[in-house]
């Protein structure tokens, strides 16, 4: 990737709402992955997702992708999927995992985390800056409590699985929906756009009312 993370420009760009190069990034899924990704073909073998909270790819894996890129238009949902990588990587147990995640949602400082120590020896070191400059911001508050939707989360089973099959950080393109065909360079068997089709609509009634 190559887009270098600038904090001063973050700082000014994190909106409460909205999409934007920093804008804040789910810390946990509010939709049912294993139901839409039932749809991925059993061939699959590479797909493109959507990043969103970090849990699309993983899901994509799970459900037998073996090459998954990803692309978003926020570089902080970047960073929460490679936190969550980070954490399968270090041999977080599952409660562990969890715990995390509640503990992103609501903290200011990501050095605090119970196990940073763990997890950030495992991230870009550029990324793992970024994150220690931005510690005084909320990066992870978009969306509702993780509490809510605990139950869109890695079983104990699929967590096991994940923890074999994830073994390096998932490619990122940072993009929106409306450049990302212009930036691949390769074809995929399988492509996730959860939720960007409600943000299309948004664009098509903005900006193009006669296609209404």
């Amino acid at each position: 990737m190559d887009f270098v993370p600038d904090s001063n420009i973050a700082h000014d760009c994190l909106h409460p709402c909205g999409f934007s190069e920093y804008s804040r990034a789910y810390v946990i899924t509010n939709e049912d992955l294993r139901y839409s990704l039932n749809f991925m073909p059993k061939e699959a073998d590479r797909a493109l997702t959507v990043v969103g909270s970090g849990d699309h790819p993983l899901f994509c894996s799970l459900f037998g992708a073996r090459h998954v890129d990803t692309f978003d238009i926020s570089y902080n949902a970047k960073c929460i999927m490679d936190i969550k990588v980070a954490a399968l990587q270090s041999g977080l147990d599952l409660f562990d995992y969890e715990q995390m995640l509640y503990e992103l949602f609501y903290c200011r400082d990501i050095t605090r985390l119970k196990n940073i120590d763990k997890i950030s020896k495992m991230l870009p070191a550029e990324e793992y800056k970024y994150l220690c400059d931005m510690k005084n911001v909320s990066l992870f508050h978009q969306g509702a409590n993780p509490q809510l939707y605990a139950r869109f989360l890695p079983n104990k089973q699929e967590y096991g699985k994940l923890k074999d099959i994830v073994q390096k950080p998932y490619t990122f393109i940072k993009s929106d929906i409306k450049q990302i065909g212009s930036k691949l360079t390769q074809c995929y068997d399988f492509i996730h756009v959860s939720n960007i089709f409600d943000f299309s609509k948004i664009l098509i009634a903005t900006f193009s009312p006669v296609l209404i």
